[in-house]
């Protein structure tokens, strides 16, 4: 059994956090562009982190960062962690209870 494919889940999932909570300590600075971890399909199943895209108008004196959708995109990743550590949990009980019964 392979858990590269959740442990990568949950490498993108720390990423989106990480692009979120620094949209929402940043919103109030002028210029500050709203940014995304741009998600893609990993090898051998997995995901990773295509990109990190930013929008708005650089030369704009205001932040276009959106708070809720900050807030929409910390519980997004919150639930696609929980997610991918349950799996990794469940792999790891699997192989140890192979391992008891080899023993």
């Amino acid at each position: 059994m392979n858990v590269s494919a959740s442990l990568s889940g949950l490498f993108a999932a720390q990423n989106r956090f990480d692009v979120a909570a620094n949209d929402i300590a940043s919103a109030n600075t002028p210029g500050h562009l709203d940014q995304r971890a741009e998600l893609a399909e990993g090898p051998g199943g997995g995901v990773k982190i295509e990109a990190i895209s930013k929008s708005g108008d650089p030369a704009s004196p205001v932040s276009n960062v959106s708070v809720a959708d900050e807030m929409t995109e910390l519980i997004t990743a919150k639930q696609m962690y929980g997610a991918n550590a349950q799996v990794v949990r469940s792999l790891v009980d699997v192989q140890g209870t192979v391992f008891d019964q080899r023993v």
